[in-house]
């Protein structure tokens, strides 16, 4: 169920519509909420009410090493407990899919929050570290991720 999804709406095929200014990033972008709600939320909450309401009455319910039958009261709370946190964390990233749609709807604004961080922080460092020198025109190197001064901007 959750290959499926990400097998079908691919993250590159957003990001490349967004970065094309395509007129298409709002109907895929609504056509992958729907999926996503869909198979992760609505199907799986279907799975845990099944638990509750087919898990003791299909098959026999018993605990049988020898026979290979691991179907009883243990099963079900680990099963239970598994499903629901998947549920929980398919609700964390609901949130975040959730809030990109309002910024889209909002303040027509289609950014994924997560995909330049790393460049943003090296060029913060970089500044960061220009103006530790004092205004002095040296050369600012990295060592080990840190921005330095070299010797001459210094003195």
């Amino acid at each position: 169920m959750h290959k499926l999804t990400r097998s079908i709406w691919e993250p590159q095929t957003s990001k490349t519509l967004n970065y094309l200014d395509s007129i298409l990033v709002a109907p895929y972008y609504f056509t992958f909420v729907m999926v996503w709600v869909y198979m992760r939320h609505y199907l799986n909450l279907k799975i845990i009410y099944s638990l509750f309401t087919e898990f003791k009455t299909i098959g026999p319910y018993e605990l049988d090493w020898a026979g290979g039958q691991f179907k009883c009261e243990l099963s079900f709370w680990i099963t239970l407990i598994l499903l629901s946190s998947l549920q929980a964390l398919n609700l964390f990233w609901l949130f975040y899919i959730v809030r990109i749609a309002y910024q889209f709807v909002r303040y027509d604004q289609l950014e994924d929050e997560r995909s330049d961080g790393e460049d943003e922080d090296e060029d913060e460092t970089e500044s960061e570290g220009k103006k530790k020198v004092g205004g002095a025109k040296g050369k600012v190197g990295k060592k080990n991720g840190l921005a330095v001064a070299s010797n001459a901007a210094r003195r």
